[in-house]
C-alpha cells in the first residue's frame, strides 16, 4: 500500500477484537474488493467512530498504512458513516436477512463495481421496506449469480441443449437438465413446472415481481431454496457455512 491516506467506500461484514482496545474490519468496497483494517482503540473509544464500525453500515473510510509483516493491514484514521440501515438493529429479521445478503456477496466477491452496488441497494431495501422476505432474498440471489457471471442456465437442458421438459438443475453441469438426461446424473436437483417458471422470471426481472413468489406449495419452496443455495455454494467449492440463512430458516422469516 502506498504511503499516502487512501480514501474509500466500504460495507462492513464483520469484526473481531485483537488486543485490548481494539479491532479487526472486514469491508467489502467500492472499487479495492476486499479489505480487512486495523482500527486502534476502537473498543475504548467507540464514540469517536461510531456506528461506522458496526456490520451491515456503508461508511466513507480513510485509511493509512503501516508498515511490513502482519502490519500491512491498513490503519483507520477516519470513519464518517454514510448509512447506518437503523431498522437492522430493531429487527430480527431483517437483520439476519441483510446479513445473509453479505456473507452470499463475500462469497463471491472481486472488485466490487456492480456487486457492491447491488448490496448497497439490498440492504438499504431491508432497511426501509417493511416486507422483504422469501420473494426478496430470491432475487437478491438471482441477480448476485448474474452479476457474478455463475447464473444457472434455465431456457434449455445444457446437457442435450434441446428445450424438452425440464425436471431439475445441476449445478456440476451449470442449469437445467431436462427428463431425457437426468437418469444417472446423480447431482441433479428436482425442480418442477412451478418452480421453473419462478426462477425464469427472478432471473428476467429488473426487480422483484410479488406474484411470482405468491401462493407457492411448501414442495415448490423448497426446490427453489435448495437450488438457490446450491448456486452460491457451488463456485467456492460447495458446503458452505450460511449461519445467517440457517437461522432465518429455524425462524421461519424466509417464507414471509
Amino acid at each position: 500500500m502506498s504511503s499516502y491516506l487512501v480514501e474509500l467506500e466500504g460495507i462492513v461484514c464483520g469484526g473481531r477484537p485483537t488486543g485490548e482496545t481494539s479491532l479487526l474490519i472486514t469491508i467489502l468496497t467500492e472499487n479495492r474488493g476486499k479489505l480487512t483494517v486495523y482500527a486502534r482503540g476502537a473498543l475504548r473509544d467507540h464514540r469517536r467512530i461510531g456506528g461506522a464500525l458496526d456490520t451491515c453500515s456503508r461508511s466513507a473510510w480513510s485509511l493509512l498504512p503501516r508498515g511490513g509483516g502482519e502490519d500491512r493491514i491498513p490503519l483507520v484514521d477516519q470513519a464518517d458513516l454514510i448509512d447506518a440501515h437503523p431498522s437492522l438493529r430493531r429487527d430480527l429479521g431483517r437483520l439476519l436477512r441483510a446479513l445473509f445478503m453479505i456473507e452470499t456477496v463475500r462469497l463471491h466477491y472481486g472488485g466490487g463495481g456492480a456487486l457492491y452496488d447491488h448490496l448497497a441497494a439490498g440492504l438499504a431495501a431491508v432497511d426501509r421496506r417493511p416486507h422483504t422476505g422469501r420473494g426478496f432474498l430470491w432475487w437478491f440471489v438471482s441477480r448476485l449469480l448474474e452479476l457474478s457471471g455463475h447464473a444457472p442456465e434455465l431456457a434449455r437442458c445444457v446437457v442435450c441443449a434441446k428445450g424438452e421438459t425440464i425436471v431439475g438443475l445441476d449445478p456440476s453441469a451449470g442449469g437445467a437438465i431436462c427428463g431425457a438426461c437426468a437418469p444417472g446424473r446423480a447431482r441433479t436437483m428436482a425442480l418442477g413446472p412451478q418452480g421453473l417458471r419462478v426462477l425464469r422470471g427472478l432471473a428476467s426481472a429488473g426487480g422483484v415481481d410479488p406474484s411470482a413468489t405468491r401462493d407457492l406449495s411448501p414442495k415448490t419452496s423448497r426446490e427453489i431454496g435448495s437450488i438457490l443455495r446450491a448456486w452460491i455454494e457451488w463456485p467456492v467449492g460447495g458446503d458452505v457455512p450460511l449461519p445467517a440463512l440457517d437461522a432465518l430458516q429455524l425462524l421461519g422469516s424466509t417464507s414471509r
